[in-house]
């Protein structure tokens, strides 16, 4: 008999209160209603992520910060946003409203004062949510904080590959760009009901892997090497699962581990970092808080079209199709990309 460790049991008990609150539909795409996830199973998540757990809004921040957060909290109110949760909503979660911030609002603010404001909110905030000291273990695992990805003339040497799980080779990519548009609308959320468990969380490394493996996108195998389900926080697993006791791979769906599976189990999927490398179905991944002086990876998105030296982004969280780069690296986010299959 397979003795289960307290720790994994305790994992199952949770996973199985997450699968039964998430069998009921909590999204509808027609009229764009939006309801988060159980706190225990975002805990899981982003604590998975790097990252320290909070309902709330910390007093600090509150009497510091609250009135940009009533005029953030305004701007979700009166908006044709998808995914926004006001800062007094029960659903609420501080990691969930920076992370959301970040992508939905703050690269679209015009006032230099109030995009000043939300600056120094989301840098303050980001120091309660990143655990530095566990992303620092994380990248002394993978041999140091990786390089950004930045436009130089030539080609600079590309990351050798370290060990084998996701395979590039026969990366269809243009079946990956056309799945990234059909799952993807600017005015509502769009979602393929077989990836389900992710509804609710922030949804953008999901939607990527999607792009990547499923069978009408990219056509990528999943790599699984435990099929109980016992090793899915494993780093070198990378698979989408929602059954009875059985969630997907961490790396499936957080931007962190995702990032961390790339960059040691890969064969075919290499690291670049000169702009000049970047192709069509490519993937770039973003550092969104690069104020903490810490590299987190908390967003990713997939590159849909380059048209006269411009690129352009596909992703979820909050949903855009064919978004300009320039969106985030005027905001300042640190751009990381992978090359699949070229």
């Amino acid at each position: 008999m397979c003795k289960i460790p307290k720790k994994k049991y305790l994992t199952f008990l949770l996973v199985l209160a997450t699968l039964f609150f998430l069998s009921s539909p909590i999204i509808n795409a027609e009229d764009n209603k939006f309801k988060l996830a159980s706190k225990e199973s975002l805990k899981e998540y982003y604590e998975s992520e790097d990252e320290n757990f909070y309902d709330y809004i910390p007093k600090e921040l509150l009497q510091k910060y609250g009135a940009t957060i009533n005029k953030i909290d305004d701007l979700i109110k009166n908006g044709n946003y998808i995914g926004g949760v006001l800062s007094t909503n029960n659903e609420f979660s501080l990691n969930y409203y920076i992370k959301w911030i970040q992508v939905a609002i703050f690269p679209y603010i015009k006032d230099k004062k109030f995009t000043n404001e939300v600056n120094l909110f989301l840098s303050d905030a980001s120091e309660y949510v990143i655990n530095k000291e566990k992303i620092k273990k994380r990248w002394e695992k993978l041999g140091g904080e990786p390089q950004s990805t930045v436009w130089r003339d030539g080609k600079d040497n590309k990351i050798s590959s370290v060990r084998i799980a996701i395979d590039g080779l026969g990366y269809n990519a243009t079946k990956a760009v056309e799945y990234a548009k059909k799952w993807t609308d600017n005015t509502r959320e769009l979602r393929n009901p077989n990836y389900s468990y992710y509804i609710g969380r922030f949804d953008c490394t999901d939607f990527v892997s999607q792009v990547l493996h499923d069978s009408t996108a990219g056509n990528l195998s999943e790599i699984r090497i435990d099929h109980w389900g016992f090793d899915y926080d494993d780093l070198d697993n990378w698979y989408y699962a929602n059954g009875f006791l059985n969630p997907p791979s961490w790396t499936w769906g957080g931007a962190q581990n995702f990032y961390s599976h790339l960059g040691s189990y890969r064969r075919n999927i290499t690291r670049l970092t000169n702009w000049r490398d970047v192709r069509v179905g490519d993937i770039i991944q973003w550092d969104m808080t690069p104020s903490n002086r810490t590299v987190d990876i908390g967003h990713s998105t997939v590159v849909t079209k380059i048209e006269r030296g411009n690129y352009y982004l596909t992703y979820h969280s909050t949903d855009k199709e064919d978004e300009p780069i320039t969106t985030f690296t005027s905001s300042g986010y640190i751009p990381y990309a992978w090359a699949i299959n070229h």
